[in-house]
């Protein structure tokens, strides 16, 4: 929901959607540690509303939250060296 409110200009409506999937991302992170895909899922979610951020010429924001989706998945990268293997129940996001 927040890529199309971002697309149709809505930037107010877009931060919360992006908000708001950040924070299930984040449930279910600390619902199923053990599950890489939900870990992928929030740094997708995360990458999101850092776009929205330097979009909105907040750059000290995004750079803080790019930095967060890294820190999520540069443990996966080397725990899963195949990206494929972590799909599992979370939807495909497009790659960071």
């Amino acid at each position: 929901m927040g890529q199309i409110e971002r697309r149709l200009g809505e930037p107010g409506k877009a931060e919360r959607a992006f908000d708001q999937s950040v924070a299930i991302c984040q449930r279910l992170v600390n619902e199923n540690p053990a599950e890489p895909a939900y870990r992928r899922q929030l740094a997708g979610a995360i990458n999101d509303r850092a776009a929205l951020d330097w979009d909105s010429r907040r750059f000290d924001e995004a750079e803080q939250r790019w930095r967060h989706a890294i820190a999520l998945l540069e443990p996966l990268a080397t725990q899963f060296p195949d990206i494929s293997t972590i799909s599992g129940p979370a939807p495909e996001r497009r790659r960071l």
